[in-house]
């Protein structure tokens, strides 16, 4: 608090006073009540700005209004913010059952598809190795050519690179996800996570408050105006506040 005071001139006179004549007679003539003029200035003054942008959609202090630490001095609109939010929390709901699924391995519907193709192609392979046995007997015979025999040996082939593959699929499916997808799941829950964390900070910036009690010197914002949030060098100040 800064005050100039006139006090000297106070002190002045009285000494002018007792000069006079006189004693405490003369000091007495003078009024009992001081006058003073001077200038109150606070211990703090800050300019609030809004730390997200958006339309203002709600002012609800006045100037020269006394509020509260907290107090939420304008509201803007939130609904993109909202909308992030869900989604935050949609995309971690979704990492979470990626995760889950991953500690749990296979699903027993995925277990019993891959057995099922095992099983078909392992017959596979029985009806080419009967066939080639059979159409090798003929050539043998001279009752087919030999690129009827030969086709017939590739089928064989073909059949049987069909029944490693189907055995290597149900290895993984019953063995479930290897423990670097199992980290790269729990890495991006994670994630999702602090990102859920993000958005719902990002809404609550909707929501301009008091960071102290005291007086509101000046409101610099009406309903409807768009701000933009304080991370912007052309952001303004929304209100001025003091301790």
């Amino acid at each position: 608090m800064r005050a100039h005071l006139v006090l000297a001139s106070f002190v002045a006179l009285s000494c002018a006073g007792l000069a006079w004549g006189g004693g405490p007679e003369s000091a007495a003539a003078f009024p009992k009540t001081l006058l003073l003029t001077g200038d109150l200035q606070p211990r703090a003054t800050v300019k609030i700005f809004a730390r997200a942008s958006g339309t203002v959609e709600k002012v609800n202090v006045r100037e020269s209004a006394l509020v509260r630490e907290n107090e939420v001095l304008a509201e803007i609109d939130s609904r993109v913010y909202a909308i992030e939010v869900a989604e935050a929390k949609a995309a971690l709901e979704s990492a979470t059952a990626k995760a889950e699924m991953m500690n749990a391995g296979g699903r027993p519907a995925e277990r019993a598809r891959a057995l099922a193709e095992v099983a078909s192609a392992e017959a596979v392979v029985r009806d080419a190795a009967a066939n080639r046995e059979r159409l090798d007997s003929l050539h043998a015979q001279g009752g087919i050519s030999r690129q009827a025999a030969d086709a017939a040996r590739r089928e064989l082939d073909v059949a049987r690179a069909r029944q490693v593959s189907a055995l290597k699929s149900a290895a993984l499916v019953s063995e479930g996800p290897r423990d670097e997808e199992r980290r790269m799941a729990r890495a991006e829950l994670d994630r999702m996570r602090e990102q859920l964390k993000l958005a719902e900070l990002k809404l609550s910036y909707c929501k301009v408050k008091a960071p102290f009690a005291g007086v509101l010197g000046q409101r610099l914002v009406d309903e409807g105006a768009y701000v933009l949030a304080a991370s912007s060098p052309q952001a303004p100040p929304l209100f001025v506040l003091s301790d």
